[in-house]
């Protein structure tokens, strides 16, 4: 019996159009990821994990802050003025999933040498929300 390890779906810029459109969570979930780590295309797949990060669901807008730090690493680049503020924002707002943003927001940090949401800013972001909840 031959070992499969997973089946990769091949996302085309317009399938992928159509799924940030139309698809269903789980769809733009997935599709988050896979930009990050199979799209050849720095600038299409930062333009669609930003439009991800627009959507309502946290888990979607946290596998988008993933896929960013998967294109920071393979590309070595960001636009900082565009991806920064969303960063941000995941951070404050994105309880479900802010320590997974955290380790993101730290491989970018590290990939492209900057310096987003320090671990003093971290800090201050958990001791908020944890007076607030």
């Amino acid at each position: 019996m031959e070992r499969v390890l997973a089946n990769k779906k091949q996302y085309t810029r317009d399938l992928a159009m159509q799924i940030v459109k139309n698809g269903s969570n789980e769809e733009k979930s997935e599709l988050a990821i896979a930009l990050g780590f199979d799209c050849m295309d720095y600038g299409f797949a930062q333009s669609m994990c930003i439009e991800l990060l627009k959507m309502e669901d946290e888990i979607i807008r946290g596998n988008a802050v993933i896929g960013l730090a998967h294109i920071a690493r393979r590309f070595k680049k960001l636009d900082k003025r565009i991806v920064k503020p969303y960063l941000l924002r995941e951070l404050r707002e994105n309880v479900g999933c802010r320590d997974l943003i955290v380790e993101a927001i730290n491989d970018i940090n590290m990939h492209l040498d900057w310096n987003i949401a320090n671990r003093k800013q971290i800090s201050n972001i958990r001791r908020l929300h944890e007076e607030l909840f």
